[in-house]
């Protein structure tokens, strides 16, 4: 593998991207194999001067981006053996750490929070993201315990914990169809921006401080639980997984929504969505936390779960809206349930 596979996999997601971004991204990428002094914008990113790109520049000021990878004591032996080719590989092959909750991401969050309800601030793609798995989430909950969404609080009676809420954007939809809402988050300032908001709506939802471990009462349980864009912020997310699931009623289940570890989700989802696009603020991914589909299938089942569904979110260049679609590259849901037999397990293709 070079980076001529790396110019084909962007090449073959360039539908999702207008002609401007097209244009910056691959000025970018030449830009960065001839080491371009644009980037230095990657500032949080350095490595040192023996990363196998070429002949050393004259200037021995460190380069910027390849800390993405930097931090494994993989990556300086993957270097040494193979410069990129190997490195990448290393990569996209490696386990994930099991430790503990990463701070730094809770307090990255935390100054984020009076971002969630601006529709042009800087979660505006997450409200047309989000958009797509609401649609997804609630057509599969409603199949799953038989109720029909155009009736009036379709979804009552149902007991849902949102874990990782944020700031509400899909607690708040759920609740307005009637399902009675539980939503935790690990960072304080997120819960009061979602309680601030649900009041402002007339919607009552129960927000926590803290975990599925931490801020629910022994033998608190679900029918459904939600692990949205959170098992890639954490850095034990076996340990999240089992708390989740242990909170889940026998026959309810749970939807996983996460990135891909792949090359295209590097490009994609870190160098064009966060520092070509600006669409998220700058770190607030990391490559390496991402985990591929079937990382997290296998701990579901080990948890007991029978797999129902996999589905991937993928921008339309025409509406510019966010769709269901079967590629699992960079965004994807997973869907399990507790307690039914393979045979008996619904489809929430939509």
């Amino acid at each position: 593998m070079d980076l001529r596979i790396g110019y084909r996999l962007l090449y073959g997601h360039l539908q999702d991207l207008d002609h401007g971004s097209i244009v910056e991204m691959c000025s970018l990428s030449r830009a960065w194999m001839a080491r371009d002094d644009r980037f230095r914008l990657f500032s949080a990113y350095t490595v040192p001067q023996t990363f196998d790109v070429g002949p050393p520049r004259r200037d021995p000021k460190p380069r910027r981006l390849r800390n993405l990878f930097a931090a494994h004591p993989s990556c300086s032996r993957a270097m040494a053996k193979g410069g990129l080719r190997v490195l990448i590989k290393d990569l996209v092959d490696q386990p994930v750490d099991d430790t503990t909750i990463n701070a730094d991401q809770i307090t990255r969050f935390e100054a984020l929070a009076e971002e969630w309800w601006k529709p042009e601030g800087k979660f505006r793609v997450m409200h047309r993201f989000n958009d797509a798995r609401r649609n997804f989430i609630e057509a599969c909950i409603a199949k799953h315990f038989k109720r029909d969404l155009t009736g009036n609080r379709a979804l009552s009676g149902i007991k849902i914990l949102d874990v990782g809420c944020g700031g509400g954007l899909m607690s708040e939809p759920l609740a307005l169809l009637g399902a009675d809402v539980v939503g935790v988050d690990a960072t304080s300032r997120n819960i009061e921006i979602a309680k601030r908001h649900s009041h402002q709506t007339a919607l009552y939802i129960d927000y926590r401080h803290g975990t599925a471990d931490t801020a629910l009462t022994a033998g608190e349980l679900f029918d459904v639980v939600l692990n949205l864009e959170v098992i890639e912020h954490v850095d034990d997310p076996r340990k999240l997984i089992k708390d989740c699931t242990g909170r889940l009623k026998q026959g309810g289940i749970i939807i996983v929504a996460t990135l891909n570890r792949t090359l295209r989700s590097l490009v994609l989802a870190i160098i064009g969505a966060e520092y070509v696009l600006r669409w998220l603020p700058v770190g607030t991914h990391d490559w390496r936390r991402f985990m591929k589909p079937g990382e997290i299938e296998t701990m579901l089942v080990d948890e007991g779960l029978n797999m129902n569904d996999t589905v991937g979110v993928a921008l339309n260049p025409l509406s510019r809206n966010w769709k269901i679609t079967p590629d699992l590259s960079v965004n994807y849901m997973l869907v399990a349930e507790r307690g039914l037999q393979p045979d008996t397990l619904c489809n929430c293709n939509l």
